[in-house]
C-alpha cells in the first residue's frame, strides 16, 4: 500500500472511530457550525479527530526521521507522538474549524477522544487491510 493511501485512510478511520465514540458517549444534543454548516457534535469531534491524526501522520512520517538519531528512537518517538499528537492537533483543529472550545474540560475530552481513536485504530488497521 502507497504512503500517501496509508496516510489517508487512517486518518479517516481514526474519524470515524471518534466521531462514533463521541455519539455514543457524549451524546448527539445540539449542532455545531463547522466549516459554515450546522453539524452534529459527534460529526464535528470525527472531523477534529481526523484533521489531527492527518497532522500527526505527517509529523509522524516526514518530521520524526529529521529529529530522531537511530531506528530505537524513532519508534519511541513515533509511538509517543502517535498517542499525543492526534489528541492536541483534534482540539486545535476543533478550535479553527468549530470556533472556540467551550470549557478545558471540553478541551482534555476531545485531547482524550482522539488519542484513544487514534491508538483504537493502530489496533483496528490491520484487521482490515490497511
Amino acid at each position: 500500500m502507497s504512503s500517501t493511501r496509508e496516510m489517508l485512510l487512517r486518518p479517516a478511520l481514526t474519524g470515524v472511530i471518534a466521531g462514533t465514540a463521541a455519539g455514543v458517549l457524549l451524546g448527539n444534543a445540539g449542532e455545531l457550525p463547522i466549516l459554515g454548516m450546522a453539524v452534529s457534535p459527534a460529526v464535528a469531534n470525527g472531523a477534529s479527530v481526523a484533521v489531527g491524526s492527518l497532522t500527526a501522520s505527517a509529523f509522524n512520517q516526514y518530521v520524526v526521521p529529521k529529529i530522531a538519531s537511530g531506528q530505537q528512537a524513532q519508534a519511541f518517538e513515533s509511538g509517543v507522538i502517535g498517542a499525543v499528537v492526534p489528541g492536541a492537533a483534534a482540539v486545535l483543529a476543533a478550535h479553527f474549524l468549530v470556533g472556540k472550545m467551550s470549557s478545558t474540560s471540553a478541551m482534555i475530552q476531545l485531547g482524550a477522544l482522539g488519542a484513544g481513536s487514534e491508538m483504537a485504530a493502530a489496533y483496528v488497521a490491520p484487521m482490515i487491510g490497511f
